[in-house]
Protein backbone atom coordinates (compact mmCIF):
# COMPACT_ATOMS: atom_id res chain seq x y z
CA UNK A 1 0.00 0.00 0.00
CA UNK A 2 1.46 3.64 -0.94
CA UNK A 3 -0.06 7.07 -0.50
CA UNK A 4 1.63 10.01 -1.97
CA UNK A 5 2.00 12.75 -3.78
CA UNK A 6 3.33 13.22 -7.40
CA UNK A 7 3.43 16.79 -8.84
CA UNK A 8 0.73 18.25 -7.04
CA UNK A 9 -1.63 15.31 -7.05
CA UNK A 10 -2.10 13.04 -4.36
CA UNK A 11 -2.89 9.49 -4.54
CA UNK A 12 -3.48 5.77 -2.71
CA UNK A 13 -2.51 2.70 -4.35
CA UNK A 14 -1.79 -1.04 -4.28
CA UNK A 15 -4.18 -2.33 -2.03
CA UNK A 16 -3.91 -5.51 -2.56
CA UNK A 17 -7.65 -7.04 -1.80
CA UNK A 18 -7.95 -5.00 1.33
CA UNK A 19 -9.78 -2.15 -0.34
CA UNK A 20 -13.08 -1.91 0.41
CA UNK A 21 -12.13 -0.47 4.20
CA UNK A 22 -8.69 1.08 3.48
CA UNK A 23 -9.73 3.12 0.30
CA UNK A 24 -12.15 4.79 2.33
CA UNK A 25 -10.21 5.36 5.03
CA UNK A 26 -7.46 6.68 2.94
CA UNK A 27 -9.68 9.15 0.61
CA UNK A 28 -10.85 10.73 3.99
CA UNK A 29 -6.72 11.03 4.77
CA UNK A 30 -5.98 12.39 1.20
CA UNK A 31 -8.87 14.60 1.54
CA UNK A 32 -7.64 16.19 4.99
CA UNK A 33 -4.20 16.33 3.12
CA UNK A 34 -5.54 18.24 -0.07
CA UNK A 35 -6.68 20.84 2.99
CA UNK A 36 -3.41 21.05 5.03
CA UNK A 37 -5.50 20.00 8.11
CA UNK A 38 -3.15 17.73 10.63
CA UNK A 39 -5.18 14.79 10.37
CA UNK A 40 -4.48 13.90 6.96
CA UNK A 41 -1.34 12.29 8.52
CA UNK A 42 -0.69 8.59 8.04
CA UNK A 43 1.68 5.76 8.85
CA UNK A 44 2.57 5.88 5.69
CA UNK A 45 3.74 9.48 4.89
CA UNK A 46 6.98 9.66 4.09
CA UNK A 47 7.60 6.58 2.89
CA UNK A 48 9.94 5.89 -0.61
CA UNK A 49 7.87 4.27 -3.63
CA UNK A 50 9.60 1.29 -4.43
CA UNK A 51 10.46 0.59 -7.70
CA UNK A 52 11.47 -2.61 -9.10
CA UNK A 53 15.11 -3.64 -9.65
CA UNK A 54 16.34 -3.01 -13.43
CA UNK A 55 13.33 -0.75 -14.41
CA UNK A 56 13.66 2.55 -15.87
CA UNK A 57 10.82 3.83 -16.91
CA UNK A 58 10.62 1.60 -20.33
CA UNK A 59 7.93 -0.67 -20.00
CA UNK A 60 10.12 -3.08 -22.32
CA UNK A 61 8.00 -6.15 -20.95
CA UNK A 62 4.77 -5.32 -21.53
CA UNK A 63 4.33 -6.18 -25.44
CA UNK A 64 6.24 -9.75 -24.17
CA UNK A 65 3.81 -10.36 -21.59
CA UNK A 66 0.95 -9.75 -23.26
CA UNK A 67 1.47 -11.77 -26.13
CA UNK A 68 2.11 -14.96 -23.42
CA UNK A 69 -1.25 -14.37 -22.07
CA UNK A 70 -3.00 -14.17 -25.34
Amino acid sequence: MHVGQHEGMHYAMGYCGAGVGTSSYFGIRLGQKVLALPEGRTALDGLAFETRPFYSDNPWFLAPSVACYR
